[in-house]
């Protein structure tokens, strides 16, 4: 059994904060102006100041190079125009309940997102920092979270992070999550979930470090599973022990390549590099389908290559064969 996470980007534009309030404001304009369709003509709509607020934008949108302290001005400017957008939206609502009924569904799913992206975005830019809990990084996906992977020139992913366990080539979904989480934690769940599978535990487990935590070490030794990489304790003295174990320790690390080979093919080959659907529910049934699709392709790859094996097996033998014991031919068409 081989454990690794991944992440299954969502198609969305790479978000950053002074972009998502000016999004954020765009819509409550929209809203403002559908609040005030009954009024046209009667009264005269509350100034919302959308053009100087699209100059403000503009103004650090187009910089090259954008710094810190233009970054922040724009941040807190916008903040001040979704203040008083929201500031109108809740005078037309106190003022004629009814008007809601005026919005879309989407107009009052998006209403509630912004509340809580103003609040997120205004507690960030007080406090000076880049972090809160449960941040929304997009309107469109609310569900969705930045997930920091460590990873070379793309530090910080936006998507689905995937625990998964590779049995003989087959991919398995153990956990699947729009937040951040700890893999490590969930190894005796994925464990449990091979014996729910399969009727009895695996004899050894191939994982990355972040498996090979002191709980999951003693859990797995109670069962008699072996956990890949270097026992705890000191090494043995004996020069052969010793080199068994390295030798161990080094076909677990090339057996755990084959995850990374299975997470190459699924965002390759079957699309997970990006998933292109909208909502939540939508986006889960995509990745359980695209997994599995590549294994009903295993399938019949190992189907494809029995089949092949009996026809070799199974040919006429030459001419030249017929002279020959029964033994050697076998040997020659094997």
């Amino acid at each position: 059994m081989i454990l690794d996470a991944t992440c299954v980007p969502v198609d969305i534009r790479y978000p950053t904060d002074h972009r998502l309030l000016n999004e954020c404001r765009e819509q409550l304009e929209k809203i403002i102006d559908a609040l005030h369709a009954p009024d046209v003509g009667i009264m005269a709509k509350p100034r919302t100041y959308r053009n100087n607020a699209r100059k403000d934008f503009l103004g650090l949108e187009l910089q090259r190079k954008k710094g810190i302290a233009a970054i922040q001005k724009s941040i807190g400017e916008q903040l001040s125009y979704i203040n008083r957008d929201l500031k109108i939206v809740d005078y037309y609502i106190e003022q004629s309940p009814e008007r809601l009924e005026l919005l879309s569904s989407r107009f009052k799913e998006n209403l509630k997102i912004i509340r809580t992206i103003y609040i997120q975005q205004k507690q960030m830019y007080e406090n000076q920092t880049h972090r809160v809990d449960d941040r929304i990084v997009s309107i469109a996906h609310p569900y969705v979270r930045p997930i920091i992977r460590g990873k070379a020139g793309q530090s910080v992913e936006f998507g689905v992070k995937l625990l998964i366990s590779v049995v003989d080539g087959y991919v398995l979904i153990d956990y699947m999550s729009f937040d951040n989480f700890n893999e490590g934690i969930y190894l005796i769940q994925s464990v449990e979930l091979y014996y729910k599978r399969f009727g009895h535990y695996p004899e050894a487990i191939q994982a990355d470090t972040i498996f090979r935590n002191r709980r999951n070490r003693t859990w797995l030794k109670k069962r008699g599973i072996r956990l890949s990489g270097p026992c705890l304790g000191r090494k043995p003295k004996d020069p052969e022990k010793l080199k068994e174990r390295r030798i161990t320790e080094r076909n677990d690390a090339a057996i755990r390549n084959q995850v990374e080979g299975a997470f190459g093919v699924l965002k390759r080959r079957f699309g997970l590099d990006l998933v292109k659907e909208r909502s939540e529910e939508s986006i889960r049934t995509t990745i359980a389908l695209t997994v599995l699709t590549k294994n009903i392709h295993q399938m019949l790859a190992v189907i494809s290559v029995q089949n092949s094996a009996i026809l070799i097996f199974f040919r006429r033998p030459s001419d030249s064969e017929l002279d020959l014991p029964v033994d050697k031919v076998i040997d020659r068409i094997a």
